[in-house]
């Protein structure tokens, strides 16, 4: 049987293809071969790049949703540079409609997670099952020992909140919890034989995976999702 190979792209290699392409374009410059400035008022189309990356990459809707937020917003500036468009697109009305798309998708999550909150308690006895922490100019603590742990939703607005899963049990294949960091940090500490799977977004911030996952295949795993804006959010054994 031949083993499949991952056509996956990520975001890292197109990073080291951008930062190749703007040396390229800096030296031909110099060399008086191609004008730089002409090649650089096209950056619009790394908006577009990333967005369509996270369009087809995130397995969520609102991730796939703000994928397309940067996608459109990217191309209608690309198009206003290239003089496309009748009207003016500017900077600020690219991120007016990041806003917008920021905003819908963080109300999908939150749809989402009380719907999901809502079957594990039809489902479950345990009130613990789904956590629910909001930290603002503040700080949260909070550990969890629930044996059907589902998920949850935390919150970090110029605060921090630290919850601590390291005796939790996850009922099911995976639990998900969906994280907001704006100004703050969010720590997640979990037990060592689960599995993490990111799909969460940092913008002008910070998401990391510092745990030593499982690496069994019937493994537990913890689904992160969310927006970390000039915030952090880390994850811990």
């Amino acid at each position: 049987m031949a083993q499949s190979r991952s056509t996956f792209i990520t975001s890292q290699m197109v990073m080291g293809l951008l930062i190749l392409g703007l040396g390229i374009i800096f030296s031909l410059d110099r060399l008086d071969i191609l004008e730089a400035g002409e090649i650089l008022r096209l950056w619009p189309a790394i908006l577009v790049v990333f967005g369509l990356m996270k369009l087809f990459q995130s397995r969520s809707i609102p991730g796939r949703f703000f994928g397309l937020v940067l996608t459109g917003g990217g191309t209608m500036l690309l198009l206003d540079r290239l003089n496309y468009v009748a009207f003016g697109f500017s900077f600020g009305d690219f991120i007016v409609l990041v806003l917008i798309g920021l905003g819908i998708a963080l109300i999908w999550s939150s749809i989402s997670s009380k719907q999901s909150r809502t079957m594990t308690l039809e489902e479950s006895e345990d009130s613990e099952s789904f956590i629910n922490s909001f930290a603002f100019m503040g700080g949260i603590s909070r550990k969890n020992n629930s044996t059907t742990f589902r998920g949850g939703e935390f919150s970090a607005i110029m605060g921090g909140v630290e919850i601590d899963l390291s005796e939790a049990e996850i009922s099911g294949d995976a639990a998900i919890i969906n994280v907001f960091a704006f100004w703050g940090g969010i720590e997640i500490t979990v037990p060592k034989n689960w599995k993490i799977e990111i799909d969460a977004y940092p913008i002008l911030g910070g998401i990391e995976d510092d745990t030593r996952s499982s690496q069994e295949q019937n493994a537990k795993k913890l689904i992160v999702r969310g927006y970390a804006i000039m915030g952090g959010v880390e994850i811990t054994n």
